[in-house]
């Protein structure tokens, strides 16, 4: 009986763990991420959000196909978690779209640290594909609002105008 309850306390564990993570990176998902930020919030921890995107992440897809574009999205995730703190948290939100958290970092010190990721990302060779580059939109809780939604609005305002204008590039979000 005890062996039963441990095969099944085990696969209680794997469950927790499938559910709140990405099956290809193993950084967390959505679901685990809006977690952490109410857990965030309701402590009254500020945090800043870096919106990462793979520039033109299509061209690697259609050049050197899929399997080759998931390693990119692994060794992206790599390199995320190895520049990150221990409670900072990596989540892959879409595609090619991640999403850092960094606990107690204003928008100063937030910028700092993804042109950190920004360049170490840009002079990491890929393994067929070479190298590519990100794209940062930063926006800070509750710098730039209280309100979740629209911090997660000005990151990705933030992201959008660094896309728009080169690419390769980090941006904090604008107030107005």
């Amino acid at each position: 009986m005890l062996k039963g309850v441990s095969i099944l306390q085990t696969q209680i564990g794997q469950l927790r763990h499938d559910a709140q993570t990405d099956p290809l990176t193993g950084a967390h998902n959505r679901r685990s991420l809006n977690g952490l930020l109410n857990q965030l919030m309701l402590k009254q921890i500020p945090f800043a959000i870096l919106e990462i995107d793979i520039d033109f992440f299509k061209r690697v897809n259609d050049t050197f196909g899929h399997d080759k574009g998931d390693e990119a999205l692994k060794t992206l995730t790599d390199i995320i978690k190895k520049l990150s703190r221990k409670d900072d948290v990596v989540a892959r939100i879409g595609g090619e779209e991640f999403v850092l958290i960094l606990p107690n970092e204003d928008s100063e010190s937030a910028f700092k640290i993804a042109e950190r990721l920004r360049t170490t990302v840009a002079s990491t060779s890929m393994d067929v594909i070479g190298f590519i580059t990100i794209s940062i939109g930063i926006a800070t809780w509750p710098e730039h609002s209280n309100d979740i939604d629209q911090v997660y609005k000005y990151a990705d305002k933030a992201l959008y105008y660094a896309k728009e204008h080169g690419r390769n590039r980090c941006v904090i979000a604008d107030k107005n």
